[in-house]
């Protein structure tokens, strides 16, 4: 059990002052048995007074045919 994969990679993200890219694998609960994770999460700090964080989630061994990095990709900020 725990997290597999774990890697951290600071980014230029457009419109953002920072961001952090973290990408790891862990099994979670579900009500047919564990599921095998994959996890993305950008967390991007857009001022000195916010950050903006999204997670895409799919099954491991779904996770590239899912598309969820492509709806990550769409993210956009301001500061407005």
């Amino acid at each position: 059990d725990g997290v597999d994969g774990f890697e951290r990679l600071s980014l230029e993200w457009p419109g953002a002052d920072d961001a952090v890219l973290v990408d790891w694998v862990e099994d979670t609960d579900s009500a047919t048995g564990p599921i095998r994770q994959r996890f993305v999460q950008l967390a991007a700090q857009v001022g000195a007074n916010r950050v903006t964080t999204v997670i895409a989630v799919a099954p491991e061994a779904d996770f590239e045919a899912a598309g969820v990095l492509d709806v990550l990709r769409t993210l956009r900020l301001d500061e407005s």
